[in-house]
């Protein structure tokens, strides 16, 4: 018979991320905006202003704002459907163990 293989529920879970700072105590450079740049207000939800000048000052174009803007979102629904694909792994995991060890017990 093989061994079972035994995996904590926490292994899996991605909502564990801890944001970090730099040396100097500032958020980290992915997670502040960038400097010198002129934005809009922010969407419902997001966390920082939305971008709308390129890194030349330049507004950036309509067409591309709406393209940004979808990505976004599409980028928030995939992290959703993550997080709802790993809870189903995880409730699976404790499922399957609670099986292998009434089929343990039972030997």
């Amino acid at each position: 018979t093989k061994p079972a293989v035994t995996m904590s529920s926490n292994a899996l879970s991605s909502s564990s991320v801890i944001p970090t700072a730099t040396s100097s105590g500032a958020a980290h450079p992915a997670t502040s905006p960038a400097k010198n740049t002129k934005t809009a207000t922010a969407t419902a939800g997001s966390k920082r202003p939305l971008k709308t000048t390129n890194r030349d000052g330049e507004q950036l174009s309509d067409k591309k704002l709406r393209r940004l803007e979808k990505n976004r979102l599409s980028a928030r629904e995939c992290r959703r459907r993550k997080r709802e694909a790993t809870e189903n792994l995880e409730r699976e995991i404790n499922v399957l163990e609670g099986e292998n060890l009434r089929l343990r017990l039972q030997l």
